[in-house]
Formats: C-alpha cells, sequence, structure tokens
C-alpha cells in the first residue's frame, strides 16, 4: 500500500497538470474564449459565433462572424473571458464540491477522498464523540436547574 506522502505528491501532480491544462484551454485565442462572441443557432448549420463588439458593430452596421481560430487569432478586438485567477477559483471551487469533482475530475475526487478519509475519520468521530458530551451534559444542567427552581 502507498503511503499518505506518496499519495498527497501524486494529487499535487495531477492537481497541477489537470489545472495547467484548463488555463491553456480556456486562456487561448480560440473564438469561444472572446467575451465578444455570441454562440447562436442557425437552422441546418447548428451554433455559429457572432462578434458583438461595439466598436466592429459601429463601423459594420452588423454582427460580423467569427467562427473559427484564424479569425480570432487576428482579430484586434480579441478579449478573453477568463482570468487566470478566476480559472483557478473555478477549478478549487468544482473541487471542494464532492459531487462535481467526481463528475468532472474521477481521479482527483478519488485521491481526495482517500486523503480526506485517511486523517478525517478519527478527527470526526472524536469531535462527534465530544459533541455528543457535550449535549447530554447540558441536557443534564437543564434538567437539574429546573428542578431546583420548583
Amino acid at each position: 500500500m502507498r503511503s499518505r506522502e506518496e499519495i498527497l505528491e501524486r494529487f499535487h501532480e495531477m492537481r497541477s497538470k489537470t489545472l495547467r491544462g484548463k488555463k491553456m484551454k480556456l486562456l487561448s485565442r480560440e473564438f469561444v474564449n472572446c467575451s465578444h462572441n455570441v454562440r447562436l443557432p442557425v437552422k441546418g448549420v447548428g451554433k455559429v459565433g457572432l462578434c458583438q463588439n461595439p466598436v466592429l458593430l459601429e463601423e459594420r452596421g452588423r454582427p460580423l462572424v467569427c467562427n473559427d481560430s484564424e479569425f480570432s487569432n487576428r482579430c484586434e478586438y480579441f478579449k478573453r473571458i477568463y482570468t487566470e485567477e478566476l480559472i483557478e477559483r473555478e477549478f478549487d471551487a468544482i473541487l471542494s464540491s464532492p459531487s462535481r469533482c467526481g463528475e468532472e475530475y474521477p481521479k482527483l475526487a478519488m485521491l481526495i477522498w482517500f486523503l480526506q478519509d485517511d486523517s478525517s475519520h478519527p478527527e470526526t468521530r472524536s469531535r462527534r464523540l465530544l459533541g455528543h458530551i457535550k449535549r447530554a451534559f447540558s441536557e443534564l444542567l437543564k434538567v437539574v436547574s429546573f428542578r431546583w427552581l420548583l
């Protein structure tokens, strides 16, 4: 069986690799990553990207079709939707939600589960026991003090 340190190291490797891939995809200069691009359904074609940049709309008088990477690479008005910080926050939010993490990143979810399971059971059990003891004594105190008030 692998040690906790080996699993933790593997988790950090997988997390950084996954985050790096997500950043490369979302920070690339693709038309789907432009804040001005709006994807609209067109009958028989599927979805088509239209540039809604106010400057271009004013110049041309109509929306410009922006549906390929070549155009978005040359576009001087390209503006990314995501920042690195936003991507990291969303990624951490996904990892902190067990159901979303299991759906999107099952291997990371398995490692998180193992790491939490390994370290949190004794602490959780002791906290739970302490909570039961505190509640029992507080109930006992209520009963005792109520009798003395009569």
